[in-house]
């Protein structure tokens, strides 16, 4: 669906372990990444809240001299930017993840409930806050209906450091899918997340 490829360009991430294709299109305003050991393409955005954005990348060099992957901005303030996998911030503001998976049947189009969902996070981590501990966000979508709210599993304070935190979002459907949300300062890793379902064979939507 790109309109113009006569302007796009490409170059090459070397970062630590990770190797990757950074494909541009300017006039589109969209860019893509290819991770050479995952063989797995992700688009890559920019956070402006309170929406994802184009990411603004206008070059790009590598400075071995610093270690330094400088990131030309077309913004209208110009300028360069230093990719860096240790920062909290994006350009002064939150850095955001948000996913969507894709449509999952469980292995068939049946129908089926949803009796809970479980998400297995790390949580309770040294640097989380006593008093507002981060959250991760999470949403379904189920068949062809409108996404649900957002709900929030909290990552903990220091010590409470249970995995498994459990989301009642009811719903029955064929297929469904996920949307997960995270922004804060404190480090999160998403292990693994079941759907506890109960098979309806027979019944109808």
């Amino acid at each position: 669906s790109l309109t113009s490829i006569s302007d796009a360009f490409a170059y090459r991430e070397e970062i630590g372990q990770h190797s990757a294709l950074i494909f541009r299109f300017p006039t589109d305003t969209r860019t893509f990444r290819y991770d050479l050991k995952g063989q797995k393409w992700t688009e890559r955005k920019y956070y402006s809240a309170p929406f994802q954005t184009d990411y603004p990348v206008g070059a790009y060099v590598y400075w071995p001299r610093y270690n330094h992957h400088l990131v030309g901005l077309n913004t209208a303030a110009g300028g360069f930017a230093t990719l860096d996998s240790t920062s909290r911030q994006d350009l002064g503001g939150p850095l955001v993840c948000e996913r969507t998976t894709g449509w999952q049947d469980f292995g068939g189009q049946q129908v089926k409930r949803s009796r809970r969902v479980r998400a297995v996070v790390r949580r309770g981590t040294p640097e989380a806050s006593v008093t507002t501990p981060g959250a991760l966000e999470m949403r379904v979508q189920d068949d062809g209906r409108s996404w649900t709210q957002w709900r929030q599993i909290s990552l903990g304070t220091p010590g409470q450091i249970e995995q498994a935190r459990d989301l009642f979002f009811g719903g029955v459907m064929r297929r469904r899918r996920y949307g997960l949300r995270f922004s804060n300062t404190e480090s999160m890793s998403l292990v693994g997340l079941y759907d506890d379902l109960e098979d309806l064979e027979g019944v109808a939507l």
